[in-house]
């Protein structure tokens, strides 16, 4: 559709509102901007650029935190407002513009395979300099709609587009760049090991009040980037013990001066978050490891802050091409190629989660994330038969090894008590509220349930047939 292009490029824009032009220029393949016809929709992609004065109060830094409140404001009315249709695919009810306009609480997310959202990023952002906020927008029409009908469309949709610009509250964008802010700059003050507590670096902080829940989506089906879960939420309230060496830290945040409680995090600890089923063990979990990203105002885990370089190890199937597994494996068993330095084969729960733990920390990850629920047990804990048929040594058994680089280990644990013995700091959860876990205690309690334990197979060892 050239001519419809050169005639979009012609349009007279709204007042505030012109065309990027490097932009406009690119017609390379996976050019930033284009109009197509196809037999469901006319496709039309635009990046633009609205002025607004008071966008040179945007803090340094902050331009695609100032673009969120934004953004998410045009999804939603793009849903109301006709003229704002083409953006949500209400003319047509189009899926792949609905997810679009799904909303969006994350501003921005590390590491992480850019999700089917319109968020902010390079090509949404505000740009102090020039008082603007540049935006890429996506548009569809019906396919039967001649070419006037659809630059008439595209000019109304840019006018009402303008206008939502012109009128969300400063103090709303101000409010959500100090957030971020806050967020980023306590991200890298964990980076450069400059927060410490009771002689320790700190490498995560739950805050006081976060709501880690999360409400997964068609569209937002993974923890980083859904959206908060609906009431009732329960917050997370710092616990603290002296005792089970639970003590909160206490920052001030940088941005908005407020004085804020945490649990911290230590580097090179093994910290475990124990409980019953559906507690909200792994939930936490992900909330931690969801602490690399940025999150707007509202999310819930605005101050949950995790250094960036994390990893997770879970069990499952993968074909092994020469991965490391010696530091769990001293020798193969049956059917693999290679050695316990060059794996080749299908690999079992177990090896493959032995995989990806080392190839973590061959990667310099600072935290390592288990979940006993997606783990292969017999990595985790010794067992009698395990230890004589495998002679797998276990994540119990060589924790040490990992903790002493100054790896952190988080583990959501269960039933596998030991595992959660072996921790040097554990909170429990209990009706999703996080109370502490004296381990000292915990482990005599252990102890006199295994000598119980024991003395009933050593009876029944003894009886009549075993003696």
């Amino acid at each position: 559709m050239r001519g419809l292009e050169e005639k979009i490029r012609t349009l007279q824009l709204p007042t505030d509102v012109r065309w990027c032009p490097k932009r406009m220029t690119d017609r390379s393949r996976g050019r930033r901007w284009y109009a197509v016809r196809g037999s469901d929709a006319v496709r039309v992609v635009l990046p633009v650029r609205v002025s607004r004065r008071d966008f040179k109060k945007v803090p340094k830094g902050a331009g695609d935190a100032a673009a969120h409140p934004i953004i998410e404001e045009i999804k939603r009315r793009s849903r109301e407002e006709p003229d704002l249709y083409p953006l949500s695919g209400k003319l047509l009810d189009h899926k792949k513009v609905r997810k679009l306009t799904e909303p969006c609480t994350v501003v921005r997310l590390h590491g992480f395979r850019t999700p089917p959202l319109w968020m902010p990023g390079k090509s949404n952002r505000v740009l102090r300099r020039s008082r603007e906020v540049l935006l890429t927008v996506r548009m569809l029409f019906p396919p039967d709609w001649s070419e006037e009908r659809v630059l008439d469309g595209v000019y109304a949709a840019l006018d009402a587009l303008r206008e939502v610009v012109r009128e969300i509250p400063r103090k709303e964008i101000l409010r959500t760049c100090d957030v971020v802010l806050d967020q980023r700059e306590l991200r890298e003050r964990l980076e450069r090991g400059e927060i410490e507590h009771r002689g320790k670096r700190v490498v995560a902080l739950i805050g006081d009040g976060a709501r880690p829940a999360r409400r997964l989506t068609d569209v937002r089906r993974h923890h980083r980037i859904a959206g908060p879960k609906p009431e009732p939420h329960i917050p997370f309230e710092v616990p603290e013990d002296p005792d089970a060496d639970l003590v909160p830290l206490e920052i001030e945040l940088p941005r908005t001066g407020e004085r804020k409680r945490f649990l911290p995090i230590y580097e090179g600890e093994l910290f475990a978050i124990a409980g019953a089923n559906a507690q909200g063990k792994t939930t936490l979990v992900n909330a931690v490891e969801a602490g690399q990203d940025d999150h707007a105002p509202g999310d819930g885990r605005e101050y949950v802050i995790t250094v960036r370089r994390t990893a997770k190890a879970e069990a499952g199937i993968k074909r092994m091409n020469g991965e490391d597994v010696s530091l769990f494996f001293r020798e193969l068993p049956p059917g693999y190629e290679g050695t316990p330095e060059n794996v080749r084969g299908l690999a079992s729960g177990s090896m493959k989660m032995a995989a990806e733990i080392q190839r973590a920390l061959e990667e310099g990850a600072k935290i390592l994330f288990i979940d006993e629920d997606k783990a292969a047990v017999n990595l985790l804990v010794p067992g009698v038969l395990t230890k004589e048929l495998e002679g797998i040594r276990t994540l119990v058994e060589v924790r040490d090894e990992i903790t002493s680089r100054g790896v952190t280990i988080v583990a959501a644990t269960g039933v596998l008590d030991d595992f959660t013995a072996a921790a040097d700091r554990a909170i429990v959860m209990e009706d999703h509220r996080p109370k502490p876990l004296n381990l000292r205690e915990f482990r005599a309690r252990l102890a006199r349930y295994y000598l119980e334990r024991a003395r009933r197979y050593r009876s029944d060892a003894e009886g009549p047939e075993g003696g």
